[in-house]
């Protein structure tokens, strides 16, 4: 397992997909890669909290935003990585949960 625990919000789109194919690429095969993070909406005007973080992230980090759940799921999936399932809690962080596929 390898957990990616609130990095990808302060880094660019093209450094966030390297970071995930890396990760992922550690993975045995089943192995399992999760993604805490701030997750948009796929419409980016929620949730509330999230989209005040995306705000403070554009002023803070050149590059950094609270992605889309899209986009966060499309990098997984380009890394390779299956049966993605994003869960949200009553807080404003998101998990991811994805698998290595076996060969």
């Amino acid at each position: 397992m390898v957990l990616l625990a609130n990095i990808l919000h302060d880094h660019p789109a093209g450094r966030c997909q390297a970071i995930v194919a890396t990760a992922a690429g550690l993975l045995a095969p089943g192995g399992t890669l999760l993604v805490y993070e701030w997750a948009l909406d796929d419409d980016g005007a929620g949730p509330p909290a999230v989209a005040l973080f995306d705000l403070m992230m554009l002023v803070e980090n050149e590059g950094g935003a609270a992605w889309p759940a899209a986009q966060l799921t499309a990098w997984l999936e380009t890394a390779g990585l299956t049966g993605i399932r994003l869960r949200r809690g009553a807080g404003p962080i998101a998990v991811l949960r994805a698998t290595a596929p076996w060969p």
